[in-house]
């Protein structure tokens, strides 16, 4: 199986929109190898790619993608990086290739950074876990 970003999507947990300042943030309030912990997850840092989900007005709409595994699960987190963005384009191509489900398959594994939680929760109920 070739690796990229729609393969690697039908492995990932949960799809999470954050910068990349966002990004080290989060690792840094919740990884185990870093500085400054509230929980104590495991934190893999992978590659990403850059990944063109259309054009507006003859411009390309590009996302950056990046994908970590916590607890051995993958989770995508992605922004807009190009000069337009298009966030019907970026959820449409999202749609596309991901369709993950969480709580119970109620809700969509879909989240901003702002609500991470609920990827750390997803994570839990799959691995029947809780984080220290």
């Amino acid at each position: 199986m070739d690796d990229n970003a729609e393969n690697r999507l039908k492995n990932t947990i949960f799809v999470v929109e954050a910068t990349s300042f966002e990004v080290f943030s989060l690792w840094k309030e919740n990884a185990e190898n870093s500085f400054r912990r509230q929980n104590s997850v495991s934190w893999e840092q992978m590659d990403g790619w850059i990944i063109n989900v259309g054009e507006l007005y003859g411009r390309p709409c590009n996302i950056s993608t990046l994908w970590v595994r916590i607890e051995g699960q993958l989770v995508m987190f992605y922004y807009p990086c190009s000069q337009v963005a298009d966030s019907a384009k970026t959820d449409k191509w999202i749609d596309e290739h991901f369709s993950g489900r969480w709580d119970n398959n109620t809700r969509s594994a879909r989240c901003d950074a702002m609500n991470f939680h609920m990827c750390l929760k997803a994570i839990q109920e799959k691995k029947g876990i809780k984080f220290s």
